[in-house]
């Protein structure tokens, strides 16, 4: 039976879950050089993405994807939390050199001998 009279013999939804026997020998078809059909490519393709799948899966590379991903989310929240830090820690800072003007401004207005430190 040829690629096309198999396909031809499968449901639409079928066609693209390719038994390896099949995948290997359009694999095996399409490194010697042969000319492949647009169903034998598309077909070839689809095992090619299955066997991606469970390569995938058997090195545990769509957890680590997880991973990776909650690890992304965890890194946004923290610069969100060190972004608000620095807001705050510029608006303090802000308040203590206001503070410190005032202080000087103080200072000034002092008499001097109320600013000097008493001796004992």
């Amino acid at each position: 039976m040829t690629t096309n009279e198999a396909v031809a013999k499968l449901p639409s939804k079928q066609m693209m879950e390719i038994t390896d026997e099949l995948g290997a020998k359009l694999h095996h078809r399409s490194v010697l050089g042969e000319e492949l059909s647009e169903t034998d490519r598309e077909m070839l393709q689809s095992w090619y993405e299955a066997q991606d799948r469970l390569e995938a899966e058997q090195l545990g590379l769509a957890s680590r994807r997880r991973s990776v991903t909650e690890l992304e989310e965890r890194i946004n929240s923290l610069v969100q939390q060190l972004s608000e830090t620095i807001r705050l820690n510029n608006e303090i800072a802000a308040h203590n050199s206001a503070m410190l003007s005032e202080i000087v401004a103080l200072q000034n207005v002092l008499p001097s001998s109320h600013s000097a430190p008493v001796a004992r």
